[in-house]
């Protein structure tokens, strides 16, 4: 097994393993400090070390992990534990579920147990201000359809957006899209370790539908970013990576409810790509593209003993 993901940094190009810890890489594998959290998971759950190593390879590959790691280590190794936390929860997916929805059957919060799962309050939509701070606007989405903010104008304007960007140290006038952890430290913003950002990979795709709908169980909206908006209709064939919001999960119809913060002033207002939109199921998984740089924002549950 390998590891050698390269970066260009002043026109040089160095490994992820160098720039993570110098030369100090063990068993021509992980960086150390990767490595220990590896260890960690591995000497824990024994029986799933090929799932952590496969999902550790496949989330240090990741762009948004990559960049998030040169700007700020130790959130890069939290998104790390919390990739493999929500992996080990989904070790034995019946008990833990069983136990979480006999947790939430009491909870007043967004779900009705006969395969409805939806926010507190109705979920506005929240048009972005630039052309890449879609996660911005689907976080105040989340934030008002979870009852943290207030569905008023102030809360869903360009002032309200550059104010958060501030506080996750975002340049707007950045071509590049906010990253998950930072859409995290949104909704953290509003109620304190809430969130957890997980990446979607192989190994946890089967199981995010129930990893959404706990969130709605606990009284939180998901945001989740697409890697192909093609692959929903409503796209009509246009292809973006973009931050959403899920309002609601119907498992008996098997539709998903997005708030789509898209801007048509963005494109010269040709588009009706922005608002609320039902989509199957089937729309829902294929714009996730599976392989590609998706995470997901949520509440999610951790094993006890990482609590």
């Amino acid at each position: 097994m390998s590891f050698s993901l390269s970066l260009v940094v002043m026109g040089s190009t160095i490994t992820y393993a160098e720039k993570a810890c110098d030369d100090t890489v063990v068993n021509n594998s992980f960086p150390v400090p990767i490595q220990e959290i590896v260890d960690e998971y591995v000497n824990a759950f024994p029986e799933l070390e090929e799932e952590i190593v496969g999902t550790v390879e496949i989330v240090t590959d990741m762009p948004s992990y990559i960049e998030t790691y040169n700007q700020d280590e130790d959130t890069a190794y939290e998104l790390l534990r919390s990739s493999l936390n929500n992996l080990v929860c989904h070790s034995d997916i019946s008990t833990t579920y069983t136990t979480a929805y006999s947790r939430g059957a009491i909870s007043t919060y967004g779900a009705n147990y006969r395969g409805y799962f939806y926010a507190n309050h109705i979920v506005p939509v929240v048009m972005q201000s630039t052309g890449y701070n879609c996660g911005i606007a689907a976080a105040l989405q989340a934030a008002i359809g979870n009852g943290f903010l207030d569905d008023e104008d102030e809360n869903k304007d360009a002032k309200k957006m550059t104010e958060l960007a501030g506080y996750i140290n975002y340049n707007e006038k950045s071509k590049k899209g906010v990253r998950a952890g930072k859409v995290r430290d949104i909704m953290n913003h509003y109620k304190d370790d809430t969130y957890d950002a997980i990446p979607i990979t192989i190994y946890n795709i089967d199981s995010i539908l129930y990893d959404m709908e706990y969130s709605f169980i606990k009284g939180y909206c998901p945001i989740i970013t697409l890697t192909d908006t093609s692959q929903l209709s409503y796209y009509q064939g246009r292809s973006y990576n973009h931050w959403v919001t899920v309002s609601q999960i119907d498992d008996i119809h098997h539709t998903v409810t997005l708030v789509d913060p898209f801007n048509p002033k963005l494109c010269n207002g040709l588009s009706s790509f922005g608002g609320t939109h039902v989509v199957t199921m089937d729309e829902f998984y294929a714009a996730i593209g599976v392989g590609g740089d998706c995470w997901l924002v949520l509440d999610t549950m951790h094993p006890e003993w990482a609590a």
